[in-house]
């Protein structure tokens, strides 16, 4: 209620006091989900990246798996955080956190913090198996995925608080399973809850990072509560790393990623003004995903968001950055295809018997989404630098597809001819995805004239290793021409029932 004093005086009335706050200012608050209840990692590895980062960078909470605190104890200082422990997770709360957002105890900071047990760890106290004594949740494992799952998104919804003057900013990173079974660590209708519990609260935006969460996962299985159901939508944006149902990627600490801009200049009004290009600048800071800058060429992990309101993804970039082969070869056909700024070529459809020439474009990367496990394009041309060596052209090659990511399945490339510019032209050509090696690694085999050619190549992001071997014998090119048209004769006539069209990789891209 208003009251004002007055002053009566000639025909006039005065407020004697001029200004009365009636509603709380809305409050940023940050939070960082690292969620492994399953207990997968048992190394410093992808949520050890993220968590290890949010524990340097100490601009948000952090509600972790107890479990995954354990392999990032370097990156743990106790005196700079507050410090509570919940049966399977802990809550990590910055002092510096606090003062900077002028918080003045712990209460304040969004969280009921009533069931939580508040711990007093030293420097001691981290030693790797005194710390895990402490955090770790003791026989968790002999419960099933869904029961651990469940507890923690009980746990975590209890926790946040519903004031709806704490306005959230949150990033989730966590395991993820292909055809959505497990989504950020949790199980899919787990992670659905989730959703439905930051829907009831103030949310400036949600940034998640899992592997297979892109694509049709993103819309079918993770959106859409039965089959061919309508899709939810919710009322605050969300920005997905994953670009289809493919493995993403956490970068090292060490690359230089943090999670400060993210905090400090996203903003709920950047993304709904759709400023894309300060907004991949600022995301890739951690994600490295299409981050050209760097030595990261991860389209994995190119972002896709979902706006207020929306049933569908669309890409995070200032210009198409994504591109389908058949999109692209269309548009080179109406001579409307003048842009440079493409970096990724999806290769969607297992036959594209067109040409596509690719000379005029440098530093980009052709991938593919796991629902497809051999593709057949009839020819490309690359740009080509003279007098380089034939194995140099093939590494050449090796390295444009060298973001397939896909380790449960053996992609398989056949490409009838690769002209390397006008300087060579590689013939029959085979690209595997070798996952005896990992799914970095790519073996090519193809002919140059009647040369034999033979080799492999490995690329984790930073450093290239290739080699080949070019074999002379006309027998051994004989043989290798006659199986490469069995296979390719065998592999067109058996895909080439698929429609041409924008597939399964593109569909979160697509309005319905």
């Amino acid at each position: 209620m208003l009251v004002l004093g007055v002053h009566q005086g000639a025909n006039a009335f005065l407020p004697f006091i001029p200004f009365l706050k009636l509603t709380e200012q809305k409050k940023s608050r940050n939070l960082v989900l690292a969620l492994d209840v399953k207990q997968q990692e048992d190394y410093f590895g992808a949520i050890g990246y993220s968590l290890a980062v949010a524990l340097r960078d100490k601009v948000a909470p952090i509600i972790a798996s107890a479990h995954a605190l354990a392999f990032v104890k370097s990156y743990f200082k106790p005196k700079e955080w507050h410090i509570y422990k919940n049966n399977n997770l802990v809550l990590l709360i910055p002092k510096d956190y606090l003062i900077a957002h002028d918080i003045k105890d712990v209460e304040q900071a969004g969280f009921n913090l009533d069931d939580w047990k508040n711990l007093e760890l030293s420097q001691e106290s981290m030693q790797g198996a005194q710390l895990y004594a402490l955090l770790a949740p003791q026989l968790t494992l002999d419960l099933p995925f869904a029961d651990l799952s469940r507890d923690s998104v009980k746990m975590i919804s209890q926790t946040i608080k519903k004031d709806k003057n704490n306005v959230w900013k949150m990033y989730a990173v966590g395991h993820g399973a292909p055809d959505a079974h497990q989504v950020t660590g949790l199980n899919l209708a787990d992670f659905r809850m989730l959703l439905d519990e930051f829907q009831e609260r103030s949310m400036d935006f949600l940034v998640y990072e899992t592997c297979y969460g892109g694509s049709t996962n993103q819309l079918r299985d993770v959106y859409a509560e039965t089959q061919g159901s309508s899709f939810k939508k919710f009322s605050f944006p969300i920005i997905a790393s994953a670009l289809g149902d493919t493995p993403s990627f956490s970068a090292h600490p060490s690359s230089g990623i943090t999670f400060k801009g993210l905090f400090s200049k996203v903003t709920n009004s950047m993304i709904l003004e759709k400023k894309m290009a300060e907004l991949l600048k600022i995301i890739n800071e951690f994600n490295k995903g299409l981050d050209f800058a760097s030595n990261y060429h991860w389209s994995n992990n190119l972002l896709l968001v979902r706006m207020p309101g929306k049933e569908f993804f669309e890409p995070i970039a200032d210009n198409k950055f994504v591109f389908n082969l058949t999109e692209f070869n269309k548009l080179q056909r109406d001579g409307k295809n003048d842009s440079a700024n493409f970096k990724c070529f999806l290769l969607n459809h297992p036959v594209l018997n067109e040409a596509y020439d690719f000379s005029t474009y440098s530093n980009f990367m052709i991938a593919s989404g796991i629902s497809r496990d051999e593709h057949y394009i009839k020819e490309i041309t690359f740009a080509a630098q003279e007098g380089k060596s034939n194995e140099t052209y093939f590494a050449d090659v090796v390295e444009l597809f060298n973001s397939l990511a896909c380790p449960e399945h053996e992609k398989i490339f056949y490409l009838p001819t690769i002209r390397m510019g006008t300087a060579l032209v590689l013939t029959d050509v085979t690209i595997t995805q070798d996952p005896e090696w990992g799914y970095q690694a790519l073996s090519i085999k193809g002919m140059v004239g009647d040369s034999f050619y033979s080799g492999y190549g490995y690329f984790d992001g930073k450093t290239k290793y290739y080699t080949t071997i070019a074999l002379g014998s006309a027998n051994q090119g004989k043989k290798y021409r006659a199986d490469y048209e069995k296979a390719v004769s065998k592999h067109v006539k058996k895909q080439h029932q698929y429609p041409l069209s924008i597939s399964s990789a593109l569909v979160s891209f697509d309005r319905p």
